[in-house]
């Protein structure tokens, strides 16, 4: 579906990842920095486009009105908005990463380039993957990590020993199922099955401005939250 894209969610490249694991401290900048929002759209691979298509007029019809909208999260006790969030607030919550394992010790980002989500984000007594963030630049000027923003951020609790706690707006939380979803924020905007790993995808939109993904596997529940806000 057209409005409903993951835009810059996928991992980095196997070249890059390889390059983490050996220490290597020349990191291609270029191949972490993700495509302005109208690029991205227009680099979609056939497959992608084909199964938004087969969605979209659903998608278009239902947007749901549910208490996800606020974009407020819970972290380990401590509540953030999605909207405009400064990576100072994360950090000022014990969160951290070196950025020069990303190449990005001397970030200048331009204005509304969006940052794959690949940032792993560190703190003691949690597990590393289980929270993991993208980065904007909301401003008008370029700026540096000093005024970043977070505009995307993933929780994994499936397969991972210790992980935060994460509580959404209308109180899901790790383990929660479709039924507990619908109550809180109704119908979603679409659902997508993966029998491959064993979970529903539940989508809920708000014309791309906002959307939240919610893995909810058949044993053990809600197992990944995905949240992104583009403005």
């Amino acid at each position: 579906m057209k409005k409903i894209s993951k835009l810059v969610s996928v991992m980095l490249c196997a070249a890059f990842a390889a390059g983490m694991l050996s220490g290597c401290d020349d990191v291609d900048r270029e191949g972490y920095i993700a495509k302005t929002r109208s690029e991205a759209d227009s680099e979609k691979s056939d497959s992608q486009a084909e199964s938004q298509a087969e969605q979209s007029s659903e998608a278009e019809r239902i947007t749901s009105d549910g208490a996800w909208k606020s974009m407020a999260v819970n972290i380990a006790g401590i509540d953030f908005v999605l909207d405009r969030l400064a990576l100072a607030e994360l950090e000022n919550a014990g969160w951290s990463f070196d950025p020069a394992t990303y190449g990005l010790q001397d970030l200048s980002a331009e204005p509304m380039v969006f940052y794959q989500r690949s940032v792993v984000m560190n703190h003691e007594g949690f597990d590393d993957g289980s929270f993991i963030v993208g980065f904007t630049n909301f401003g008008e000027e370029p700026c540096g990590l000093d005024a970043i923003n977070v505009w995307s951020v993933e929780f994994v609790s499936k397969d991972i020993a210790s992980y935060p706690q994460v509580t959404l707006e209308g109180g899901i939380t790790w383990g929660a199922d479709e039924a507990a979803l619908k109550s809180a924020y109704g119908e979603p905007s679409a659902a997508e099955r993966h029998d491959d790993g064993g979970y529903t995808q539940y989508i809920y939109t708000d014309n791309a401005a906002n959307v939240i993904y919610l893995d909810v596997y058949d044993n053990g529940g809600l197992g990944r939250i995905v949240m992104e806000s583009y403005d």
